[in-house]
């Protein structure tokens, strides 16, 4: 078994943060078909979540996603994945 893909990010609104992570798990099962797990965590904190201050120590990049709900925008036309 092996991880396929993974997705996660952060939400913040109304003060509250929530984390979240997906990872989608694959292997091949005795009978020779694949089959794929999703394993998803996430995390609600309610009062403010401070970052953690690094000194001298690489870079920092912040990745926020929006939820899409399996619908995807091009062109001003919606499509469901």
């Amino acid at each position: 078994m092996g991880i396929v893909t993974a997705t996660g990010g952060t939400l913040i609104a109304n003060g509250v943060t929530t984390v979240h992570k997906t990872q989608v798990l694959g292997t091949y099962l005795p009978n020779g078909k694949y089959a794929q797990i999703l394993a998803s965590t996430s995390k609600v904190f309610e009062e403010d979540v401070q970052a953690t201050p690094v000194v001298n120590y690489g870079t920092v990049q912040a990745v926020t996603e929006r939820p899409s709900f399996g619908i995807s925008v091009n062109n001003g036309e919606s499509q469901v994945r």
